[in-house]
């Protein structure tokens, strides 16, 4: 990596191998973003997207949009560079033959689903118009990249969550509780559409040199790392979750080095268990929710996971670190630390914030030697 942009590479990929293993080198991984009082360069002057559709597939916005960020940005502690790829979260549903609807802000799968048992079993088709307008904008990308920023795995969700957008939630419940066997077939089918995505997707990345893995999340791995996770199952009985959910999880996990798996707030923690007996999720990013407003409020779902023996990632705002300090462990920690509410990190605010980091973790180490 360009160290212009990411200054000691090499330091950071050491740290996020000590994460992954559940361990600490001199502190937690910890990534912050803050915008620099002057561009580095000249910038090219853009319109504001009119939609999302434009952002995520117009090869040259994506380009300019990208020199903007490193521009005025500088990525302090282990902020990696990159550049998203895919349609969010309406990646699968479109590479899986679905239509995806653009918003002002976001992108879905239209509702189109009445009976799964009319509906013909996905299939994976890397020559879909879909999939040429993301390649489009890929291949910009990655000619442009130069060494100064990663190619982000695309945000693939996952089968039944996708399949939520192609019924909504309310109705696939029904569906699985009225006729669960084609649900359970769309599904299967679905969970191998995304496999092979992703392995496209690294095939591509590794023919363009790029052999590491970063995605959405901001978690780098060495080889095959990406996110794991259902959001739908927030609506799902603990039985149920075990037998429509966690196969798709099992088999995604299954096919990565580095899972993830992105635990979207407190309705999910009654799978926690369930979770940690898949051997091959070997990490979580715990997203709070809007009814646990910071890590600090709420931190028995964090220290549950350490607990387990899990690296876990938290997003926290910077004046919540001194009582993080106190809740929680260093090894195995990942922060993505934001500015305090109403106000902005400086370059010197994130400089002081890892030297805390540094002296907190070697003051635990010294109050945990024997």
């Amino acid at each position: 990596m360009d160290p212009m942009y990411v200054e000691d590479w090499e330091r950071t990929r050491a740290r996020f191998a000590a994460w992954w293993e559940n361990e600490v080198l001199d502190r937690p991984v910890a990534v912050m973003t803050v915008r620099r009082p002057k561009p580095r360069r000249a910038l090219r002057s853009i319109p504001e997207a009119e939609t999302v559709e434009r952002l995520l597939l117009d090869p040259q916005y994506a380009v300019d949009a990208q020199e903007i960020l490193l521009a005025t940005h500088d990525f302090i502690g282990d902020a990696i560079p990159q550049a998203g790829r895919g349609l969010g979260v309406g990646t699968l549903g479109a590479v899986a033959g679905g239509t995806p609807h653009f918003a002002k802000n976001t992108v879905w799968v239209n509702h189109s689903v009445t009976d799964w048992a009319d509906v013909p079993l996905p299939r994976f088709d890397p020559g879909g118009p879909a999939m040429m307008s993301m390649l489009s904008v890929a291949d910009a990308l990655r000619d442009n990249a130069r060494g100064r920023y990663l190619l982000a795995v695309p945000d693939l969700l996952d089968a039944a969550t996708t399949m939520s957008q192609m019924q909504s939630g309310e109705d696939l419940i029904f569906s699985l509780c009225d006729d669960p066997e084609p649900v359970h077939a769309y599904r299967t089918a679905l969970t191998r559409v995304w496999l092979e995505a992703y392995d496209f997707w690294r095939a591509y990345d590794a023919a363009a040199g790029q052999l590491d893995s970063i995605n959405w999340t901001g978690v780098y791995a060495a080889g095959r790392g990406g996110v794991v996770q259902c959001d739908f199952s927030a609506l799902l009985s603990p039985a149920m979750f075990r037998d429509f959910a966690l196969p798709d999880i099992t088999a995604v996990a299954g096919n990565l080095d580095h899972a993830l798996f992105h635990l979207d707030g407190r309705e999910e923690e009654k799978f926690l268990d369930d979770l940690f007996a898949v051997r091959h999720l070997r990490a979580f990013q715990w997203v709070y929710g809007t009814t646990s407003p910071s890590p600090s409020k709420y931190p028995d779902t964090i220290r549950r996971i350490q607990a387990a023996g899990r690296p876990v990632q938290v997003t926290c705002s910077a004046d919540e670190l001194p009582a993080l300090f106190q809740l929680l462990h260093p090894r195995g920690l990942m922060l993505r630390i934001t500015p305090p509410a109403e106000q902005t990190l400086t370059r010197a605010d994130a400089t002081s914030i890892l030297r805390d980091l540094e002296r907190w973790t070697s003051s635990f180490r010294a109050c945990s030697t024997p």
